[in-house]
């Protein structure tokens, strides 16, 4: 006897609600939660990012399992193969990190995720567009365009200019957990379970297991959404990581972001939101369609060093890199702004090599899934590197408040002005547009 078969991975966590409509559309009988290795082995990943893995996938097995015939949970450590059957139908969401299926063997019936606003023929038609219109760019204002004309903006019709509005710096001293204070406190047992897990088998990876905030099922993830959409939007970023985390996981989807945006009228943190899940989209097209290219395109000084022991033990000789990385470690959190501007900026002007950045970045922060930070390391930080020779101390306080009496402002620009003549004519070719 066959069983048509779904297949849950840690990034599709989608609401009970939408897996019942989907079971019953499908015929669906039976479930796996699978641990899919990827997710937890494919990287020395930050601890946190494997707590938040393992406690929202016990929490969503607890939960959903009684809607099923039978459900089983699978371990990173389990073959989803070995528990199949020769005639077994299997099901799974549609997933921008199976691109390579090397762990899985046999056919698959892919369903329609609610991940992200544009569906796979819609961003299809976005690639032919900038493909036939050869003097567009493919920046976000331009991608942003397309998809209104191609009216899946939904209730979006904001200007990407209001962007430029949000808070100029980030305060540093202002942490996740100071803003969690007055919320429910996220940790429970599911957490508590998770913490002994990844204590037991991936003691070896960085970060730690203390001070685990982040919500780990929809309920709180919908009190995370709703209290950003009260916040001002000089702590969006901050918001904006976790809520990230959410999205990326299945938490949350964009529909149910716009819905509940709909019910707020707090238009600042609206501009920023907006921006951020146009952006999303915009991640998501460039990694699909110009893996290859951006790959090849990444390194055009040809750096060739790694990150070493003064990288991992913040001894680099650059305060702000320090406390940046040792609040991203500790955290799991790191904004966008601090990986360009700060670790990113670092990076390129002591010649780490790309792959060697991107790795480290994807052990280091919870956001560590490869479609979400592909385009920010090599395109953001080494292939548009004009960014990165501008990128002067004054403006980095500019941008961000660090605190201390060091000397790190003149040893930045001092190593800015040896890397210039140190590159001089290759800077002078013109540098790689995406």
């Amino acid at each position: 006897m066959s069983n048509n078969i779904l297949c849950i991975v840690p990034n599709t966590l989608f609401r009970k609600s939408f897996i019942v409509k989907i079971c019953l559309i499908y015929e669906i009988d039976k479930c796996f939660i699978w641990e899919y290795t990827d997710f937890f082995c494919k990287y020395e990943y930050n601890k946190k990012k494997l707590i938040l893995h393992r406690a929202s996938m016990q929490s969503y097995f607890n939960n959903i399992k009684n809607i099923f015939l039978e459900c089983i949970y699978l371990s990173f450590s389990d073959d989803l193969i070995n528990f199949l059957k020769p005639n077994d139908k299997l099901f799974m969401f549609e997933n921008i990190e199976f691109i390579s299926r090397k762990n899985i063997t046999r056919d698959i019936i892919f369903i329609t995720s609610p991940s992200f606003l544009l569906t796979n023929s819609q961003l299809q038609k976005i690639h032919i567009f900038f493909k036939n219109q050869k003097n567009t760019k493919k920046t976000i204002p331009s991608f942003e365009q397309f998809i209104k004309i191609s009216k899946v903006y939904y209730n979006m019709e904001v200007d990407l200019k209001h962007y430029e509005h949000a808070s100029n710096y980030i305060n540093t001293e202002v942490t996740i957990q100071s803003l969690l204070e007055k919320r429910p406190y996220f940790y429970n047992s599911f957490v508590k379970e998770a913490i002994a897990y990844v204590n037991n088998f991936f003691s070896k990876n960085c970060g730690d297991c203390l001070g685990f905030e982040l919500p780990i099922d929809h309920n709180q993830t919908r009190i995370f959404l709703n209290d950003l959409l009260k916040q001002d939007k000089v702590f969006f970023e901050l918001y904006q990581d976790v809520l990230s985390c959410s999205l990326n996981i299945g938490l949350l989807n964009p529909n149910d972001v716009i819905l509940e945006m709909n019910k707020h009228d707090v238009q600042s943190v609206h501009y920023n939101l907006t921006y951020y899940l146009i952006y999303r989209e915009y991640k998501r097209y460039i990694y699909i369609y110009h893996y290859l290219y951006v790959l090849k395109c990444c390194n055009p000084l040809g750096f060739q060093k790694s990150t070493s022991y003064k990288w991992n033990n913040c001894t680099t000789g650059m305060y702000h890199v320090h406390i940046t990385i040792s609040k991203g470690i500790d955290s799991g959190i790191l904004t966008e702004r601090e990986i360009v501007y700060i670790l990113g900026h670092s990076m390129f002007l002591h010649e780490i090599h790309p792959l060697d950045a991107f790795k480290w970045f994807m052990q280091s922060s919870i956001n560590s899934y490869e479609w979400f930070m592909f385009y920010t390391i090599y395109v953001k930080v080494y292939t548009k590197y004009n960014r990165m020779l501008w990128n002067t101390s004054e403006n980095i306080l500019n941008r961000f408040q660090i605190k201390g009496k060091y000397d790190w402002p003149k040893i930045l620009d001092d190593v800015i002005i040896t890397f210039k003549q140190k590159h001089k004519l290759l800077l002078k070719q013109k540098h790689q547009k995406i």
